[in-house]
């Protein structure tokens, strides 16, 4: 079956993938030539970052996608992304860059998603945050 960019936008990355990080220090690769972002589950739905306490990560301004479309690519996503949650629960992320949460930050006919959420708990630090989007029925959650 030959590639088609169309398909890849529906179905790269799937959904309902979960990464937990706790008691780890680290630093993403360096941001020569544009760097390329972190990204859990690609405009898809239902996928979960969680930092822990004892957490310290340098992300080298490579930006972090959650569920979203970071400027992958110039076609658009068409499926919106729902369900998508970005938390720092206690832990430190610095040096974010764009962080998008079941958000299109890119392509042609940018749609973004619904009930997406960024958590910032139990003192946990986000900075140097260059963009936060958050798919439509947001939460950004400080406490």
């Amino acid at each position: 079956m030959p590639f088609s960019s169309a398909a890849a936008a529906q179905t790269v990355g799937g959904g309902n993938n979960l990464v937990i990080i706790s008691n780890s220090v680290l630093r993403s690769g360096t941001a020569v030539a544009g760097g390329a972002p972190i990204v859990v589950g690609w405009g898809s739905s239902n996928n979960t970052l969680t930092l822990l306490a004892n957490t310290s990560w340098d992300n080298n301004n490579q930006g972090i996608s959650v569920g979203a479309n970071l400027n992958l690519s110039s076609f658009a996503t068409l499926d919106l992304a729902a369900g998508n949650t970005f938390n720092v629960n206690g832990a430190i992320i610095s040096n974010l860059g764009q962080v998008v949460i079941g958000y299109n930050s890119g392509g042609a006919g940018t749609v973004v998603g619904i009930s997406n959420a960024v958590n910032v708990l139990q003192r946990g630090v986000l900075s140097n945050v260059s963009f936060i989007g958050v798919g439509r029925h947001r939460w950004l959650r400080l406490q």
